[in-house]
């Protein structure tokens, strides 16, 4: 008895056209991301927020906010993640130093939210079905390390 393969190769045009319900949502994804690269990337550019980060990493860097305490500039010996860290101590350290309540409360949800989402990944990876999948464990890394190739010019 042979498999029958007639209904596989049924005469089917060469192009088929996209419904207009499948062309909806791919358009309204990719202005997302144009709109996500731009509030992340263009728009601390232009009001040279980027540039205020960067110069954090100079020598005789002052920490943002009301103090006027000296910024540590080294962690751990190591120049390029010394760089990201103290450009990271700079952004979030006048978010979560309590000057202001409104926004330190608001970035303790963003931290549980954040926590919870690496925490789920994480035992995601530990899953038997994503043993050999390494996607799930690089991704994290991968994209902090893309993030921080992007920060560091």
């Amino acid at each position: 008895m042979t498999p029958d393969f007639s209904l596989l190769t049924t005469n089917m045009p060469a192009t088929t056209k996209i419904p207009p319900s499948v062309k909806i949502p791919i358009v309204i994804e990719v202005m997302l991301s144009l709109f996500g690269f731009w509030t992340l990337w263009a728009f601390p550019y232009n009001n040279g927020l980027l540039k205020i980060l960067k110069s954090m990493t100079e020598p005789g860097a002052l920490i943002p906010g009301p103090t006027a305490a000296p910024m540590k500039q080294t962690y751990t010996g190591i120049e390029p993640v010394d760089n990201q860290l103290t450009i990271l101590v700079s952004f979030f350290y006048t978010a979560i130093d309590g000057n202001r309540g409104d926004v330190s409360i608001s970035f303790l949800g963003l931290g549980g939210a954040v926590l919870a989402a690496w925490t789920l990944i994480t035992i995601e990876s530990y899953r038997s079905g994503n043993k050999d999948k390494k996607i799930l464990t690089g991704y994290a890394a991968g994209s902090e390390i893309f993030n921080n190739l992007l920060t560091e010019r």
